[in-house]
């Protein structure tokens, strides 16, 4: 177990403890089954998340890129019903937004890193 993927596992850890309306704006919490879910995907995607967050929806955030990465951004917002909403944004600010489903999760991370 990779240090990063240690660090986003804590992380889903201290995400299922969320109380309702932990953002002070109605957020959900998130069941032990989704966040089991949420930390297989973490198990196999070859590339960990800078972060990976909550939202009020109720879905986790897996976010790469920032400055460091010449601007180039790219997230997936997974949902409890295992809909992934896949953006990515690059250097030139050209973006792209698709529902892909769990599977397609690696090729897209291979796409980015492979434009760095």
């Amino acid at each position: 177990m990779n240090n990063k993927y240690r660090e986003n596992h804590n992380k889903l850890l201290e995400i299922g403890k969320l109380e309702p309306n932990w953002d002070g704006e109605g957020g959900k919490t998130f069941s032990a089954d989704f966040l089991k879910l949420v930390n297989g995907i973490l198990n196999q995607i070859f590339v960990q998340p800078d972060e990976v967050e909550g939202a009020g929806n109720g879905n986790i955030i897996f976010e790469y890129g920032s400055i460091r990465y010449g601007n180039r951004y790219m997230a997936f917002e997974i949902s409890p019903d295992e809909v992934v909403k896949a953006y990515f944004r690059d250097e030139d600010n050209n973006r792209k937004e698709d529902a892909i489903g769990i599977a397609d999760i690696n090729e897209w991370i291979s796409a980015f890193w492979i434009n760095n």
